[in-house]
C-alpha cells in the first residue's frame, strides 16, 4: 500500500512538472494568426504586432517587435508598412518576422493587385464629323489605377463613312486587370453640324474636317475684313 502511494505521488509530481514546463514554455512563446497575410494593393498594411498575433497578452505585445529581412525597403511611419518613396506597399511578397525573447516568428506579407482600373467620366457615345483629320479615339478616355494602366480601343469605324460603329474600350493595368466597356461612335455629315454637336476630347479639343477648318478660316478672315473696314 505504501509503495502504491509513493508511485501515485511520483506520477502526480511528474504531471505537475510537465504542466509547469508547458506553461512556462507557452508563456515565452507567441502564436501567429497566419503564416501568410494577403493584402490588396492600396490597403493599409499595419506595422502593429497585435495585428499578426493570436496572443492578446499586453506584456507579450509590448515586448515584441516587427523586423524585416531588408530594412532599407520599407517606410514604417504612421504605423503602416509602405515601400520607400511610395504611399503603399508595392505588389510583391515580403519576408518578415516578429522578435520576442530572442525568438523569431517568421511570416510572409503578400500584396496583390486584383482591382480593375476605373474609367473617368466614361463617354458611351462619341460623335465625330465625317472626314475629320488626325482622329485619335484615345483622347476621349482616361482611367485611374494605383498601378500604371493603358487604354486600348477596338473598333472598325471609318471616319470617311457616315454611320454608327461599335467600339470596345479596355482599360488594362500592369497586372492584367481589365475594365471593359462598350461605346458607340457616330460619324455625321458636315451639313449636320448645325443640328448635332460633335464630342469634345478630354482636353476640350474637337476633331475637324478640312472642309470645316477652311470654312472657319474664311469666317475669321471675313470678320477681320469687316472690322478693318469699319
Amino acid at each position: 500500500m505504501k509503495k502504491r502511494n509513493i508511485l501515485f505521488i511520483i506520477i502526480i509530481l511528474i504531471v505537475l512538472s510537465i504542466s509547469i514546463y508547458w506553461l512556462l514554455q507557452h508563456k515565452n512563446k507567441l502564436t501567429l494568426k497566419e503564416s501568410n497575410f494577403i493584402f490588396e494593393f492600396g490597403e493599409i498594411v499595419p506595422f502593429e504586432v497585435e495585428y499578426y498575433l493570436k496572443d492578446k497578452d499586453k506584456e507579450k505585445i509590448s515586448n515584441s517587435k516587427i523586423r524585416f529581412e531588408n530594412d532599407d525597403m520599407f517606410d514604417t511611419s504612421n504605423d503602416e508598412i509602405k515601400s520607400i518613396d511610395s504611399r503603399n506597399l508595392n505588389v510583391g511578397k515580403y519576408k518578415m518576422y516578429i522578435e520576442y525573447k530572442d525568438n523569431k516568428y517568421r511570416f510572409e506579407v503578400e500584396v496583390k493587385d486584383t482591382t480593375k482600373p476605373t474609367f473617368n467620366n466614361f463617354i458611351d457615345e462619341i460623335i465625330i464629323e465625317q472626314n475629320a483629320v488626325n482622329v485619335d479615339l484615345l483622347k476621349y478616355y482616361e482611367a485611374t489605377d494605383l498601378s500604371s494602366s493603358t487604354i486600348v480601343i477596338e473598333s472598325d469605324f471609318e471616319v470617311d463613312k457616315v454611320g454608327e460603329y461599335k467600339a470596345i474600350i479596355k482599360a488594362k493595368d500592369q497586372y492584367d486587370n481589365v475594365n471593359e466597356k462598350e461605346a458607340i461612335i457616330k460619324v455625321i455629315e458636315y451639313d449636320k453640324l448645325n443640328e448635332i454637336e460633335v464630342t469634345k476630347c478630354l482636353d476640350g479639343t474637337i476633331f475637324k474636317s478640312e472642309k470645316r477648318i477652311e470654312s472657319e478660316k474664311k469666317k475669321i478672315e471675313t470678320n477681320q475684313s469687316v472690322t478693318n473696314n469699319n
